[in-house]
């Protein structure tokens, strides 16, 4: 279903890098959980990372023993976490915390090639070869694939949508068998995201509504009806992302950036306090929308939980990430202004020299492997840049915009590069793949000028 009209040479060349991202993982996966994390966290159980990834095993033994006494049914959300219920099942039928990285590891072959062909839309194989690398030997993903997260879903889901999406707007048949195809792709991608973070669909809403009209008047000249054939998108985003038949605790956790939240917190952070105490008193602005103001309410109150999250954090490293802590917004007015440097925090920071003060205090992984991505980063936005000028591929730009919408209100509710890094991470690495690829492309192209010119 991904491809439908692929060659049988790019069919073995795609099963290749499947197989490769795949040993890959599971091997490292392997080293990670036998050596490095029980060095790394000498308390650490079966080698289980301390956080998120013991919580989830541990709700879903919790689950299994339920079950297994007749307590209850096996739960596939156990308190809303979908990927616990995904555990639950596998230890319940017999499998081990290898059936889950098995699983993560087919995951990540599945995204690499997902990637793969989203960059083949506009790159050579070479290039688009260069553009996957990042994602396919990521060091600090590593980290979380091998363990039980939520991360590996949400990477598959936006690329599969992205993949069916980019394809459904070049289509002149929307009626097609390649317009099913693209459909069912975009729904595919839409419920693995739902299934962990379906606050995420509703931030790709308005990016892909707008993109979407645009691209209609753009190639259909303004005619009524594929407009009204693009209604099956805005539908299927609409219900999936309204739905929440799944992600209960996902979204109370984060869906306050979408919603008006509830202030019944209880901290004694006084950073938090003063947030909060902004958010009781929050002024709307009266030309909004009343759901536009309650989002950017909600947004703004997501970063206050953030402050409570870390506030009894001791290390220099974690305290150092926080970002924008004494910008502590009153109204929606003030939170509008904040929208550019909400977007240079979520898509070009950390920059690379503020990482290099971050890590100096006490050294942390994360940041070190952030450093390489960071300059990644910055210098795939800029051959991005020259490549989109030179080809003005409208279809690249829908990527970009996605991209940079996400990733920039994301930004404004997550003032923690920690977390941030993991929320954007799909969108982060989608934009580094073209920028690498962008570069690898203009240098090819360079050196075939040289080379022709020498000939002359």
């Amino acid at each position: 279903m991904i491809v439908c009209d692929v060659s049988a040479k790019r069919w073995v060349y795609l099963c290749g890098l499947f197989a490769f991202a795949f040993v890959y993982m599971f091997a490292a996966s392997v080293i990670l959980r036998e050596i490095i994390i029980p060095e790394v966290f000498p308390h650490s159980a079966n080698g289980h990372q301390p956080g998120d990834p013991s919580f989830y095993d541990f709700i879903a033994k919790r689950n299994v023993d339920n079950f297994m006494e007749g307590k209850a049914k096996l739960s596939f959300s156990p308190h809303g976490q979908t990927v616990a219920g995904i555990a639950s099942y596998i230890y319940a039928y017999g499998g081990s915390i290898y059936s889950l990285v098995l699983l993560n590891c087919i995951l990540h072959g599945a995204s690499v090639v997902i990637l793969f062909l989203i960059l083949s839309n506009w790159f050579s194989s070479f290039a688009s070869t260069v553009g996957v690398a990042p994602l396919l030997i990521s060091p600090y993903m590593i980290l979380w694939f091998s363990q039980i997260n939520k991360g590996s879903w949400t990477l598959l889901g936006v690329l599969l949508f992205t993949y069916g999406f980019i394809k459904f707007l070049s289509l002149q048949d929307f009626c097609s068998r390649r317009a099913l195809v693209s459909t069912a792709q975009m729904f595919l991608g839409l419920l693995s995201i739902q299934f962990v973070r379906p606050y995420m669909i509703e931030l790709l809403f308005p990016a892909v509504a707008l993109i979407s009209l645009l691209s209609c008047f753009r190639f259909y000249k303004w005619k009524l009806t594929p407009l009204l054939r693009l209604g099956p998108i805005f539908m299927m985003l609409t219900l999936i992302s309204f739905s929440g038949f799944l992600g209960i605790s996902s979204q109370q956790t984060v869906s306050q950036a979408i919603e008006a939240p509830t202030l019944n917190v209880i901290t004694d952070s006084p950073l938090a306090e003063r947030c909060f105490k902004n958010i009781e008193n929050w002024q709307n602005v009266e030309i909004l929308p009343s759901f536009v103001n309650n989002r950017l309410r909600g947004m703004m109150a997501q970063r206050c939980r953030i402050f409570v999250a870390v506030k009894g954090d001791r290390n220099l490293a974690v305290l150092k990430s926080i970002f924008d802590a004494d910008w502590m917004p009153k109204k929606s007015l003030e939170a509008v202004y904040h929208i550019p440097v909400s977007f240079f925090r979520g898509v070009l920071s950390p920059a690379p020299w503020s990482l290099g003060l971050i890590i100096k205090p006490e050294f942390s992984i994360f940041y070190l492997m952030s450093i390489f991505e960071s300059c990644l980063m910055w210098v795939g936005l800029v051959g991005l840049f020259f490549w989109v000028v030179r080809s003005n591929q409208f279809s690249l730009w829908a990527l970009i915009i996605c991209s940079f919408s996400v990733m920039t209100m994301f930004a404004m509710s997550i003032p923690f590069y920690g977390a941030l890094y993991r929320y954007r991470y799909p969108f982060w690495i989608l934009l580094i793949g073209l920028g690498l690829a962008a570069c690898s492309d203009l240098l090819s192209r360079r050196s075939v000028a040289a080379k022709q010119k020498r000939v002359t």
